[in-house]
Parts: C-alpha cells; sequence; structure tokens
C-alpha cells in the first residue's frame, strides 16, 4: 500500500511482478524483489521501503542526542570544538536516511564521478522512486561481507570460488584504494560509504557498489591541501606532509606549533617504514589508524582540523575494513605513489585533449592553487609568530598588572595622606604612625599629597588602558575554538 501510495499508481501497472515477501531487510526498511518494464525487456529490480514511522523516531532520538550533548558539553565530555559539526552531520544522516530522494541523486552522481574508475554503480530508476521507495536494479553478486561469513565457514571453497571467477583480492584492493584516492584528490566528489556490504565482487577483479548515502564534495582547498599532504608522505617529505596537516587546521591555539610539528613529522617517518614490513598486521599499516593517531596527537594541544577532513576519515575507515578483508598487507606509501605517477600520466594526456588554450586556463587555476597554498603557510607562520609574541605580551601584561595594583595602593595612601592633613582625628592612630614611619619624620602639605593622588590615580587608568590593549587579539588573529 505504501508502494502505491508513494508512486501514485497500483503494483499492477507499475511493475510487471512483485513478490510481497521481503527478502533482506535494512535500518527501518524492507527489500522486496520486484521486476519492470523497460524498452529492452524486463528487467529484476530492488525495492526498499521506508518502515511506516521510521522519520518520527528518527527524530525523537534526535531531540534525545541533543539533549544528551548538552549535557556532555556542560560537562566537557565532548570535545567542544566539533560538537555543533556533530550535530549537524548526524541531522543530514537522519534526512538520508530517510528519504530515498537523496540517495538516487547520490548514485547518479557517483555513476558520473566514477565512470572511468572500472567500477560499477548501481542504478536507481527514477520513475518507481520517491521519498519512501527506492527502486534499484538487481546485481547478482556476494559482497565482501558475504566474502568474510563465507571464509570463515568455508575456507578453502572460498579461494576455489576465486580463482573460478578470476578474482584476485590483493587487486581488488588496489582499485578501491585507488578510485578513493582519486575521488578525493582529482574529483568534485567522494563517497565516504565504501564498506564491505557495499562492495560487490564481479568477475574478473570488477567491483560494483550498492550504497551511496554519503558521497560528500570537497573544498578545494581542503582538496588540494590534502592531496599535497599525501604526495608529501608517498615522497618521504615528512616536514612538508605535517605543515600540509597543520593547515587543514580551522584554527591554531596561541602556542608554538613546532613541537606538535615534531611529534607529527616522527608519526609520518615510523609509519613510512613499517609500510615496507612483511609480515606485518594490518593496523600498523593503516593509513586510517596513521590519521586517527594524528588527529589524537592535535587535539591532546587543542587544535582542532576542518571539519571536511573527517569525511574523509569516515572514508578512510570504511575503506579500511574493505582492506582488512582483501589487502591486509599492502604497502600504502607505494600504492599513493603508484597513484600520483598514474595523475600525472592523465594529466599530460587530459593537456594534450585540452590543446594550447585549455593548458593555459589549467595554468591559471594551478597558479592560483599556488597562490592559495602560500597565503595559507604565511598564514600559518603569522599564527605561530602570534603564538610567540602572545606569550611576551602576556607576560608584559603581568607586569604591567602589579604596576597597576602599585599605584592604586599609592593612591589608597595618597588619600589616607590628604585625610590626615585635612582631619587627623579620622584617621585611626595605627595608621598614623604607620605614614609617620613611611615619611620618616618628614612632613607633606596637602597640596602634595593631592598631586601624589592624582598623578597615582592617572597612572592606573593609563597602565589599565594599556593591559587592556596590549592582550586584546588584533583584526586578523582567530583564537582557537576551545
Amino acid at each position: 500500500r505504501l508502494v502505491e501510495e508513494e508512486l501514485g499508481e497500483p503494483l499492477e501497472r507499475l511493475f510487471a511482478s512483485f513478490d510481497h515477501v521481503p527478502f533482506a531487510t535494512l535500518p527501518f526498511a524492507l527489500i522486496y524483489r520486484a521486476r519492470i518494464r523497460l524498452r529492452r525487456g524486463e528487467v529484476e529490480v530492488t525495492v526498499r521501503v521506508l518502515q511506516p514511522g521510521a522519520r518520527e523516531r528518527l527524530e525523537r532520538d534526535m531531540k534525545r542526542i541533543r539533549r544528551m550533548l548538552r549535557l556532555l558539553r556542560s560537562l566537557r565530555l565532548v570535545p567542544v570544538g566539533y560538537l555543533d559539526e556533530m550535530l549537524l552531520e548526524i541531522d543530514a544522516a537522519r534526512v538520508e536516511l530517510t528519504d530515498y530522494r537523496y540517495e538516487r541523486s547520490h548514485l547518479g552522481r557517483l555513476r558520473l564521478t566514477l565512470e572511468g574508475h572500472k567500477i560499477r554503480v548501481l542504478r536507481a530508476f527514477k520513475k518507481w522512486s520517491a521519498r519512501s521507495v527506492l527502486t534499484c536494479e538487481y546485481i547478482a553478486a556476494p559482497s565482501l561481507d558475504d566474502l568474510r561469513e563465507a571464509r570463515l565457514r568455508q575456507p578453502v571453497e572460498v579461494d576455489g570460488w576465486l580463482i573460478e571467477h578470476d578474482i584476485d583480492p590483493r587487486s581488488v584492493g588496489r582499485r578501491l584504494i585507488e578510485s578513493f584516492l582519486r575521488q578525493v584528490c582529482e574529483e568534485s566528489e567522494f563517497d565516504r560509504n565504501v564498506a564491505p556490504r557495499h562492495v560487490l565482487l564481479l568477475r574478473g577483479n570488477r567491483i560494483a557498489l550498492v550504497g551511496a548515502r554519503s558521497v560528500r564534495t570537497l573544498h578545494s582547498t581542503v582538496r588540494t591541501t590534502y592531496s599535497m599532504m599525501l604526495r608529501a608522505l608517498a615522497s618521504a617529505e615528512f616536514e612538508k606532509a605535517a605543515d600540509c596537516l597543520l593547515l587543514l587546521c580551522d584554527s591554531l591555539p596561541r602556542i608554538d606549533v613546532s613541537r606538535v610539528r615534531g611529534q607529527i613529522v616522527v608519526l609520518f617517518r615510523r609509519f613510512h617504514a613499517r609500510a615496507r614490513l612483511h609480515p606485518a598486521s594490518h593496523r600498523e599499516k593503516s593509513l586510517f589508524h596513521l590519521f586517527r593517531e594524528a588527529i589524537v596527537i592535535l587535539e591532546r594541544h587543542g587544535i582542532w582540523l576542518t571539519w571536511q577532513v573527517f569525511d574523509i576519515q569516515l572514508g578512510w575507515s570504511n575503506l579500511d575494513e574493505c582492506l582488512a578483508l582483501v589487502a591486509p598487507e599492502a604497502n600504502a606509501v607505494k600504492q599513493i605513489a603508484r597513484f600520483f605517477r598514474d595523475a600525472g600520466v592523465r594529466r599530460a594526456a587530459s593537456t594534450r585533449r585540452l590543446g594550447l588554450q585549455g593548458t593555459v586556463q589549467r595554468l591559471m587555476m594551478s597558479a592560483g592553487e599556488l597562490a592559495m597554498f602560500q597565503g595559507a603557510e604565511l598564514r600559518r607562520r603569522a599564527r605561530v609568530f602570534q603564538a610567540t609574541v602572545g606569550k611576551g605580551a602576556f607576560f608584559l601584561g603581568t607586569v604591567v598588572n602589579l604596576g597597576r595594583w602599585a599605584a592604586l595602593l599609592v593612591l589608597a595612601a595618597s588619600a589616607l595622606g590628604i585625610l590626615h592633613e585635612a582631619r587627623p582625628e579620622a584617621v585611626p592612630s595605627w595608621i598614623a604612625d604607620r605614614i609617620e614611619l613611611v615619611l620618616a619624620g618628614h612632613h607633606l602639605p596637602r597640596v602634595s599629597w593631592t598631586v601624589l593622588a592624582v598623578g597615582s590615580g592617572l597612572l592606573v587608568l593609563a597602565l589599565g588602558r594599556f593591559r587592556k590593549k596590549l592582550l586584546e587579539p588584533g583584526p586578523g588573529d582567530v583564537e582557537g575554538r576551545r
């Protein structure tokens, strides 16, 4: 009934056949088998139907999550710098999970993005899809999840099936990581959800992707800087890679980042050495775990990466599960270096196709990106300078504050001196004795006390304003988000 309400026609007119018993389930959805009529004939499809009430349940869950996060923020148990982005991400996931129009759009965009990657993307049919219904082609092939479960039960049979269908798991792993690198470093969009359940194994090392709820767009600055970081890591330029990672931060606190940079350089150098080891565990050679350790180092010093880096990190997390199944000991550094060599070949071929005018335009764009990087590098150095100057300003501000308190004491003493000259009986005897002791028997007239009081008062005001001006941030000074 829900399918008919969403599509506006009876099932008999929409489908050549429709199996009313679901053959699979997903969170908040049921999946049915069916056949549709196209010009080339009948095509077998899967029809995903959102369960009634799923949106309302997720909206209630979202309200509970917001209340819980507010409580955790008040207790400082979650990173404050990422809290707003976390809420936006959870809310976006909720919408995309319950509105299949987004996934149909993502699948169409991903088909265009991966057109030259030799990866097949599931086709969604617009006429048979709506907000709560998604109809896609049916691909009869096992997923990497199925491969994992089958290996636990029948490892010998699985190896025989792989040989029979001309599938080399290591070649599948290379294709997956090459495609992900191309998406992040070259394409305008990338898929964060390359999880084992979404990757189907086809004959001849071919791959099909059947889920696309997490297609994201990278800002050109982030894409360029992230690509430079990977290239520097592959070519053992660890200092440059660390600098690129720091450029991916939203802001830097008022600290000297050279110590943080040194820790990241050591981390990258150790990973580069481990990448050539054999045998070695997948975790030791995993890019996902490398970047996670780098993020921990940054957050330990109050440095927060831009949220788009976490979009990429989520992609590495899902891809890492796939690589652990098909290529657990792959040399990631070697694969990144191979990717950039192939990228150079693709750029050269593209330059030949573009001709002189297109090449000039591309050079102008590259010059703009280089200027962007140099500008960001100058800003980073300025932040380090501000951090160093900030420490000196803080010390000087402390000295000025001590002088201000001393002037306040002189002002108070001057007021008591004026009062003692005007009305000696109003000043307690022990205070009068202290004044006589300080003056060592000398007598100061009321005019002198008045001049001292006015001078010390003006000094208090001047030092207060100077300290405020000294410690206030400049117009280009960006504070940390902590």
